[in-house]
């Protein structure tokens, strides 16, 4: 890289090799000094947000999808954009509902039945960016692909459904 400095693909295997090695944080600065360079494709900067977003920075990620939303010059890129804004949004969302979950076993012994126990719990709770949660008619919390949210009883948290929702599970 220091002797290929135009190179994007040299950051693109750079990486790809944090990526691999889990350091998500230092894969994202890669791709995303990559992307920057001229004739780089846009799929770099793709990179960058997914590695930021793995890496848990998710305001950062969100950022980074909305401006590729917002100046995408095909459908495709935008409609990768729009879905992966939705997962974090429902990452958000999902983190809250676990927690008012992980209140109501501390305090009752057991996860509760039903997903809907947890409502009271969440008319406090704030979403990033002043996002709200969404409960349709018959008042049950779904995704933002509008699809219900389910309990894993189990692990007593708010899951995705994986046959349903459009909401990428990874």
């Amino acid at each position: 890289i220091n002797n290929n400095p135009g190179e994007w693909r040299f950051y693109h295997y750079l990486g790809f090799i944090y990526w691999q090695s889990k350091d998500f944080k230092k894969a994202a600065e890669s791709y995303k000094k990559g992307s920057e360079i001229a004739g780089s494709p846009s799929w770099m900067r793709k990179m960058a947000a997914k590695m930021t977003e793995r890496g848990g920075e998710r305001d950062t990620a969100r950022a980074i999808y909305q401006q590729l939303f917002e100046q995408a010059e095909d459908s495709q890129t935008k409609a990768n954009a729009k879905i992966r804004l939705l997962q974090l949004d429902s990452l958000d969302e999902r983190d809250a509902i676990n927690t008012v979950l992980n209140r109501i076993k501390s305090e009752k012994g057991s996860c509760p039945a039903a997903l809907r126990s947890v409502l009271p719990g969440l008319q406090n709770m704030r979403l990033p960016n002043g996002k709200e949660f969404r409960i349709n008619k018959d008042r049950r919390l779904v995704d933002p692909s509008n699809v219900l949210y389910l309990l894993d009883k189990q692990s007593c948290k708010a899951v995705l459904d994986p046959e349903k929702s459009r909401i990428p599970l990874k």
